[in-house]
């Protein structure tokens, strides 16, 4: 486990997605793009199967003479981070490690309507509603630690009125060359991809899939609670759903390495969708 910031790291991915697929701030202003690209909030994703500027040189630099003369403060140390790197967030208020207002979330896709979607803490949970007929894909990244291996659970449910195709999302290993997501429906189904920040750059769909299919394990419907853990080691990826494994594999040349993230994905003609997370923990494997 390394112990940096990857502020920087995302905001050159959310910049190159910027570019290359056009992306949205949760405002109708347009964005200076966030990370993977410019980890600057709101821009993302466009689906898989189902799916910065320079700033002018200034013009009020002083005369040499007018420089100042005195010596540089002393450098001070690195503030430390108040989130720990493993432990709970249970969302009774405002998380200061999870974005938890719309603003601050990151997304890959343009949004028709801001006034139709909404994210944030309700009800002791971080809740994602959307009630657009396209497709959005909206991230909440903890930025605060960087995993070579690490293990991300959490506690999803479904809140009605919400269609079952609604894209619960735990992601990991979200680096410069993109990150690893588990999707999980309430419907029954799983989906598993990669997000290639080098694809987005070329201006090609970034969503490889991995892997899908539907499982037992998954408690269909809403108020039903489902326990999603998404294991990332350097060489090999896990998804378990309440207690039994559901799909492993060994992936040669993982981009390892990274913070990790949860969010919701929604898919064109699916909704309302609306959906909480009760909790999600960092674990060391």
């Amino acid at each position: 486990m390394k112990k940096r910031i990857l502020v920087p790291l995302l905001i050159l991915i959310l910049a190159s997605l910027a570019c290359s697929i056009g992306g949205t701030k949760a405002t109708s202003e347009p964005p200076t793009l966030p990370p993977p690209p410019t980890l600057a909030p709101i821009e993302q994703p466009t689906a898989v199967p189902v799916e910065a500027t320079q700033a002018p040189p200034p013009t009020d630099v002083p005369a040499p003479t007018e420089m100042l003369t005195e010596a540089p403060p002393e450098p001070t140390e690195t503030p430390v981070s108040q989130c720990p790197p493993f432990g709970i967030e249970e969302f009774d208020q405002p998380s200061l490690c999870w974005p938890s207002y719309l603003e601050d979330m990151i997304t890959i896709t343009d949004i028709s309507n801001l006034k139709k979607i909404a994210a944030g803490v309700n009800n002791g949970a971080l809740e994602f509603k959307f009630e657009l007929p396209e497709d959005i894909y909206l991230y909440s990244f903890n930025s605060q630690y960087d995993y070579d291996e690490v293990i991300l659970q959490a506690s999803i449910n479904k809140i009605e009125p919400s269609v079952n195709q609604n894209g619960f999302t735990l992601a990991c290993h979200v680096n410069e060359f993109g990150w690893y997501e588990a999707r999980i429906d309430s419907g029954g189904t799983y989906k598993i991809f990669q997000y290639d920040a080098l694809k987005a750059n070329r201006g090609e769909n970034p969503f490889v899939n991995i892997t899908e299919g539907g499982t037992p394990a998954i408690r269909i419907g809403a108020g039903r609670e489902n326990i999603v853990r998404w294991e990332c080691a350097t060489n090999s990826l896990t998804l378990v759903i309440n207690d039994k494994e559901v799909w492993f594999q060994n992936i040669p040349n993982l981009n390892y390495g990274g913070y990790v993230g949860i969010g919701m994905a929604s898919y064109a003609h699916k909704f309302p969708i609306h959906i909480g997370f009760e909790n999600v923990e960092i674990l060391q494997p």
